[in-house]
C-alpha cells in the first residue's frame, strides 16, 4: 500500500505536529523498505499541499488540447479517490471505476457511467472529464490545485472542495 493509501485510510489526525499517517508511513518504510514510497501529501516549496487520496476534489476549470486558456466552470463537479484502487466522478452523470496512483501517473482501468443526457454546461463538462479520465492522465498538485493532464492534452484543474 503506498503513503498516499495509506493517509486516506488512517485520516489526517495531528499527533505532535505531525499526521499519524506520516508516522506509520514512516514505520511501514523502516520495516518493509521503502525504496519508492510517496508521501502522504504533496509539498510545494516547503508548503504540504492536500493528498491526492481522501480529499474530495471540485473542477475550477478545463482546458481542451491545443487551447491557449482553461476554461472556468460554474458547476459543481467531483472527484475522489479512496486509496483502494477507485474512484468516483460527477459532472453531469456519475463516472467511477479503478485507478492506478503512482507518484506523478494515475492509469484508470475499467470505467462506468450512468447515461443521462446532458445539456449546456453539465454535457461540456461531462465530456471533458469522461476524455480525460480514461486510459492515463498526469496528476500534481500545487498551491492547492489538483491538475490531471490526459495524454492527448485535456487538462482538468480541481481546488479541495468546501464543506457543505
Amino acid at each position: 500500500m503506498s503513503a498516499r493509501g495509506l493517509h486516506a485510510e488512517v485520516g489526517a489526525r495531528r499527533v505532535g505536529g505531525r499526521t499519524l499517517a506520516g508516522l506509520v508511513a514512516v514505520a511501514q518504510c523502516a520495516v518493509a523498505g521503502c525504496a519508492s514510497a510517496a508521501s502522504p501529501a504533496a509539498y510545494d516549496g516547503g508548503v504540504q499541499q492536500p493528498p491526492l487520496v481522501g480529499t474530495e476534489w471540485q473542477l475550477t476549470s478545463y482546458q481542451d488540447p491545443g487551447a491557449e486558456s482553461p476554461v472556468g466552470v460554474q458547476t459543481d463537479s467531483t472527484l475522489a479517490f479512496d486509496g483502494k484502487g477507485r474512484f468516483s466522478a460527477r459532472a453531469c452523470n456519475y463516472i467511477g471505476g479503478s485507478a492506478q496512483v503512482d507518484a506523478d501517473t494515475i492509469t484508470f482501468g475499467e470505467v462506468v457511467s450512468t447515461a443521462m443526457a446532458c445539456t449546456g454546461e453539465l454535457g461540456v463538462l461531462n465530456a471533458k472529464v469522461a476524455a480525460t479520465l480514461r486510459d492515463s492522465a498526469t496528476w500534481s498538485i500545487r498551491a492547492d490545485l489538483l491538475t490531471l493532464t490526459a495524454a492527448d492534452g485535456h487538462v482538468l484543474t480541481y481546488r479541495v472542495r468546501p464543506s457543505t
